[in-house]
């Protein structure tokens, strides 16, 4: 059974993740959630990846078997990208990485940006569908 983990440091009581020169949360902020299992932990992302995740406070908690819930991410701009990359290619050599319900905010990106997910395991993504026939 999964259980919440209170989360200290850069990531408040709310598990929102700021960088601490940013000063109050604004709307759209990254919000994460971690839960602990005997087998490992799954961390569930809400908000934007941008200029103001502080990503480096949330990959120093984790360690062993990780699994990402990327439903949530409402969108990615280029500076969240390029804080993301080499920490998730880092944890991911290092550690067991499955990546699921990657949101189409970040399927757009997996398409143009090489190496996004490191060397995570893509468990599963969201994608529109458009029907010809309706």
């Amino acid at each position: 059974m999964w259980r919440r983990v209170v989360a200290t440091g850069e990531i408040d009581d709310y598990g929102l993740v700021k960088r601490p020169e940013t000063g109050p949360v604004k709307p759209g902020a990254l919000r994460i959630n971690l839960e602990q299992l005997d087998g490992g932990t799954r961390v569930t992302f809400e908000g934007a990846i941008d200029e103001n995740s502080d990503l480096e406070a949330l990959f120093a908690k984790l360690g062993g078997n990780t699994t990402f819930d990327m439903k949530g991410v409402e969108r990615v701009n280029s500076m969240g990208v390029h804080r993301w990359i080499p920490l998730v290619t880092r944890f991911s050599s290092q550690h067991p990485l499955v990546i699921e319900n990657i949101s189409y905010a970040l399927v757009q990106n997996a398409n143009v940006v090489a190496n996004l997910f490191g060397a995570a395991r893509v468990r599963s993504c969201m994608a529109p569908y458009f029907c010809p026939g309706c």
